[in-house]
C-alpha cells in the first residue's frame, strides 16, 4: 500500500512486498502462522496483479490447502489450527460489520463518530475471534481467558508499531548499533506495555475460566450451532429459504422468529453445558504418573476437589508442575482446589506443589486450603509450604487422626498420626486418609512403614473401614511397608503403586508384589500403566489407564 502510494510500478511493489513477507517469515522462524500469513499475502498480491478482487476466506482456503499438501500432519499442529480459527474469526467480524453498515442509522452514526467506529470494529472483530477460537483453546489449554478480547484492542493495532520498529531497526543497525537500538526502542516499550496489561487483566476477577478438556463431539456440535446461527443471520440464505418454503409469515415476523430461534438455541446449548458440568461424572480418583513420587486427585460426588501430595524425585518440581500437575488439574476441570493434602514433607511428595506456590500468581490454579500433619516435627519443608501459603493468602490447617472432610455422602477421614504418636522419621508421620462414598472407597497411606501401620491399626483401627475397593500402596511398594492386616482390607480388590520407571530404589519390591498376589489383588503401577483414573459414569464404576 505504501509503495503504491509512492506511485511505484505494480511489479516492483508486488516483488518487494513478497520479499518483505518472506523475510518476516524467516525472522519469525517460519512457524505455521507465519507461513499461512505469507501465502495469504502472496495470493492477495497475485489477485491484484491479475485484476481480481481478494477474498480473505479464499486466501485462507488456498493457504490451508497448500500447507496440508506439503505436510498433511500440519492439521494436528496447534499453531496451525489456532491461526486458521483466528483468521476465520476475523472474517466473521468483517461480515458482521458489513451487515451493521447496511443500516443507515448505524452508518450515519459511525460517519459522525470515527473513534467510536474504530473501537466498535476492534471490539467486534476481537469478540468474533474469541467466539471461533474458544472451543479450540479450551481443548488445547483447558481454560479460556475471558478478557482477552479487550486486551486485543490494544495488542492488534500496536503490533504494527512492533513490526515496523523491528524492520527499520534492523536496517539502521547495519549502519550503527546505537541507531538500531534507538529505532527498535518503541517496539520494546510496546511489548513491555503488553506484558503489563496482561498482568493487570490476569488479576481481574474471573480472568480465566477452567473449562476442562471438552470432548471432540462437543467441539463439532459447537461449530454446527455456530454455522446454523450464522445462516439464520444471513439475509440471502433466509430470503431464499423464505421464498422456497412459502412461509406464511410477513417478513418482519420472519426476522423476529429467526432472532428468537438463534437466541433459544444458544441458551439451550449453554444450559446443557452447565447441566453436564454439574451433574455428570463428578466423582473420580486419579493417580497421576509423577515418576518417583505421589500425586493423587480426588473429586467427590458434589464436586469438592482434594489433591493429595504432588512431588517427585525423578522429575524436577518445575517439570512436574508444568507438564503433569497443572495440565491434569485443568484438563479434568479440577483447577479450583478445595483442599491440598500434604501427607509429609519429603521431596517426592511436595516438589510440584512448592513450585506452584512459588509461582502462584501465574499458575491459574486456585487453592483454598492446605492440610498438613499436626505432627510438627515432620519436616522443614512443611514450614516452607506454610510460609508460601501465607504469602499467597492460602489457609493452612494442621490435622490429625479423627479429623475429617465431609461432603454429602462422601467423607475423607484422617486415620494417622494422632497427638500421642512419636515418629522415627518423616515417612512414619505420613497422613493416612480413608475415603468413602456410596460408590467408591480408597485408603491413601503416604510413605508409612510397617511399624507406623501397626500403630495405626492398633490405636486408630476404628477409623478404618472393614474393606476398601482401592489401596494406595504405602511407600511406592517398599518391602519395609509390608503389613498383613492392611492387605486383608483389599482382599481381591485393586492396589495402586505410584513409582517411577526404572527407579533406583527398585520399587515396587518383589516381596510386596508377591504378597498382593497372594491376596488376589489386581496391581496397577504408574510406571507401567501411566495415570490411573477411577470414576463413576451413569452410576457405573469405570477404570482407565493413560500411558
Amino acid at each position: 500500500m505504501v509503495l503504491r502510494g509512492l506511485h511505484a510500478p505494480l511489479w516492483l511493489s508486488a516483488l518487494l512486498s513478497v520479499l518483505g513477507a518472506v523475510f518476516y517469515g524467516a525472522m519469525a522462524g517460519f512457524g505455521m502462522a507465519s507461513v499461512r500469513a505469507v501465502i495469504m499475502l502472496v495470493v492477495a498480491i497475485l489477485g491484484e496483479w491479475l485484476g481480481k478482487s481478494y477474498d480473505m476466506l479464499t486466501g485462507l482456503g488456498i493457504a490451508v490447502l497448500l500447507m496440508l499438501i506439503y505436510n498433511p500432519m500440519s492439521i494436528r499442529d496447534q499453531s496451525f489450527i489456532l491461526s486458521v480459527c483466528a483468521v476465520s474469526g476475523v472474517c466473521l467480524g468483517i461480515k458482521i460489520l458489513r451487515l451493521m453498515m447496511r443500516r443507515k442509522k448505524i452508518k450515519k452514526y459511525f460517519k459522525r463518530h470515527r473513534l467510536v467506529k474504530l473501537l466498535a470494529e476492534g471490539l467486534i472483530t476481537s469478540l468474533c475471534v474469541n467466539i471461533v477460537t474458544f472451543p479450540v483453546i479450551a481443548y488445547m489449554y483447558f481454560e479460556i481467558p475471558i478478557y482477552s478480547f479487550l486486551l486485543n484492542l490494544f495488542v492488534v493495532p500496536l503490533m504494527t508499531v512492533v513490526v515496523y520498529a523491528g524492520f527499520i531497526g534492523i536496517i539502521f543497525s547495519a549502519v550503527s548499533v546505537f541507531a538500531g537500538r534507538l529505532v527498535i526502542a518503541p517496539g520494546g516499550l510496546v511489548l513491555n506495555m503488553f506484558e503489563w496489561l496482561a498482568k493487570i487483566f490476569s488479576e481481574l476477577p474471573f480472568s480465566v475460566i477452567n473449562t476442562g478438556k471438552p470432548g471432540i463431539w462437543f467441539i463439532i456440535f459447537y461449530y454446527l450451532i455456530l454455522i446454523f446461527v450464522l445462516a439464520l443471520s444471513d439475509n440471502k440464505i433466509c430470503e431464499a429459504f423464505y421464498a422456497r418454503m412459502r412461509i406464511r409469515l410477513n417478513r418482519r415476523k420472519w426476522r423476529r422468529l429467526r432472532a428468537m430461534l438463534s437466541l433459544g438455541i444458544c441458551t439451550l446449548f449453554l444450559a446443557v453445558i452447565i447441566c453436564v458440568r454439574i451433574l455428570i461424572g463428578r466423582e473420580r480418583i486419579v493417580f497421576l504418573d509423577v515418576g518417583q513420587g505421589d500425586g493423587i486427585l480426588v473429586s467427590t460426588p458434589r464436586g469438592t476437589i482434594i489433591v493429595i501430595d504432588g512431588g517427585s524425585t525423578s522429575e524436577g518440581g518445575e517439570s512436574l508442575a508444568e507438564y503433569t500437575l497443572k495440565p491434569a488439574l485443568k484438563a479434568l476441570g479440577m483447577a479450583d482446589v478445595d483442599f491440598w493434602v500434604v501427607t509429609h514433607g519429603d521431596t517426592d511428595h511436595v516438589s510440584g506443589l512448592m513450585y506452584i506456590l512459588e509461582n502462584y500468581d501465574m499458575s491459574n490454579i486456585s487453592i483454598d486450603c492446605i492440610l498438613m500433619a499436626g505432627y510438627r516435627g515432620n519436616s522443614e519443608r512443611l514450614e516452607e509450604i506454610r510460609r508460601l501459603a501465607d504469602e499467597n493468602g492460602i489457609d493452612t490447617v494442621y490435622v490429625g487422626a479423627g479429623d475429617k472432610i465431609e461432603d454429602g455422602s462422601a467423607e475423607m477421614v484422617c486415620c494417622h498420626p494422632d497427638k500421642d504418636y512419636v515418629a522415627d522419621g518423616t515417612n512414619d508421620a505420613s497422613l493416612v486418609l480413608s475415603y468413602l462414598s456410596s460408590d467408591l472407597s480408597c485408603l491413601f497411606t503416604g510413605d508409612m512403614s510397617e511399624a507406623s501401620l501397626d500403630y495405626m491399626f492398633t490405636k486408630n483401627g476404628a477409623l478404618l473401614q472393614d474393606e476398601y475397593m482401592y489401596l494406595k500402596v504405602p511407600h511406592h511398594g517398599s518391602k519395609t511397608s509390608m503389613y498383613e492386616p492392611m492387605y486383608n482390607l483389599i482382599q481381591g480388590r485393586t492396589a495402586v503403586v505410584s513409582c517411577g520407571k526404572d527407579n533406583s530404589y527398585g520399587h515396587p519390591h518383589n516381596e510386596v508384589l508377591d504378597k498382593l498376589q497372594q491376596h488376589s489383588c489386581s496391581i496397577c503401577r504408574t510406571d507401567k500403566s501411566g495415570a490411573v483414573c477411577i470414576y463413576i459414569r451413569n452410576g457405573t464404576l469405570e477404570f482407565e489407564e493413560y500411558k
